[in-house]
């Protein structure tokens, strides 16, 4: 097994210690977590080392900003890093340092389920980072970009597509007798010929139009909204946001592989910047979360998205190991 395959299967093991943990774990989750785990040693193996890291580093949410360098964990026992190259335990640490900040950082008990088990019942799925494109039967082009889970019925006559997670971008063929719809977490988008998007973020769903006009409900059906070129909508399990304009260069930026700020917080930048790479990004100073960012950055280039932050915000990085990043 190579270290990337191997690094692979010890951040889906994490994936799953935080969902089993959470307060709305499902049977079908625990289902779906069995099936994972009875693949192969390889999978019990990686889980195995999760729990023994896990347990080793987490501390207290008061005690994180001490307990967060590579000094407070070199003094671990020679029995948990036998084995284990120098370079693979510092892999090892940085997931499992990500991995104790996501568990203090939760709140209400409420994670995405894993990765392995969106991807396991979609028919198109990206990788983290990665972007694809998809041309469907009837001839509408799907863009899915980082970590994005979707799922396709074009059977029977209906053209109905499940987002289960992540985000991608429509450009849909006219078809006035069967509409296009979209269904993520619960709410539900459709439209007839048009161009727009589909976000998952967290608990709110966000709907961005390009071209064309579509209508938007939320879970239950309880509101209704329609959505024209340059404007957007968000709900979430409280209801149906108010429609609000949106600049197009910056909402589908992403598609040419960029990322657009304007006067945004440091907060919603890290937070955009973790869904496009592997491990985490976490501000330890509450000050600098609030200071704002404007600029154009590459997707492809997190070294210089990190190094252009330090230098214009006067902030200091500190890259624990590659997959866990400090800003202070």
């Amino acid at each position: 097994m190579t270290a990337r395959e191997d690094d692979r299967l010890f951040a889906e093991a994490n994936g799953w210690f935080h969902r089993l943990r959470a307060d709305d774990v499902t049977d079908a989750d625990r289902a779906a977590f069995d099936l994972w785990l009875s693949q192969g040693p390889a999978q019990r193996s990686a889980w195995d080392e999760v729990q023994a890291l896990v347990s080793a580093v987490r501390v207290p949410a008061g005690a994180v900003r001490d307990a967060l360098t590579l000094h407070a964990y070199s003094q671990m026992s020679g029995r948990q890093t036998a084995g284990l190259g120098r370079a693979r335990w510092g892999r090892r640490i940085g997931l499992a340092l990500a991995a104790a900040v996501a568990l203090v950082a939760i709140v209400g008990g409420v994670t995405e389920a894993p990765v392995f088990y969106d991807r396991l019942t979609a028919d198109y799925a990206t990788g983290i980072g990665d972007r694809r494109t998809v041309t469907l039967a009837d001839g509408s082009q799907i863009e899915l970009n980082t970590d994005t889970a979707l799922r396709v019925n074009l059977r029977d006559g209906h053209r109905s597509l499940t987002l289960l997670r992540g985000e991608a971008w429509f450009d849909v063929m006219h078809d006035s007798a069967h509409p296009f719809t979209v269904t993520a977490a619960g709410g539900q988008t459709r439209d007839i010929g048009t161009r727009f998007s589909v976000a998952m973020r967290g608990g709110v769903t966000a709907v961005e139009v390009d071209a064309g006009l579509v209508a938007v409900t939320d879970a239950g059906a309880r509101d209704k909204a329609q959505v024209a070129a340059d404007q957007a909508v968000d709900y979430s399990a409280a209801g149906i946001s108010g429609v609000y304009a949106i600049d197009p260069t910056v909402a589908f930026a992403w598609r040419q592989g960029q990322i657009v700020f304007r006067q945004q917080p440091l907060s919603k930048v890290v937070a955009e910047l973790n869904r496009y790479r592997v491990g985490r990004i976490v501000i330890l100073d509450s000050r600098a979360a609030n200071r704002v960012v404007s600029g154009t950055f590459e997707i492809d280039q997190p070294a210089a998205i990190l190094d252009a932050l330090q230098k214009t915000l006067g902030i200091r990085v500190t890259a624990i190991t590659p997959y866990l990043v400090l800003l202070h």
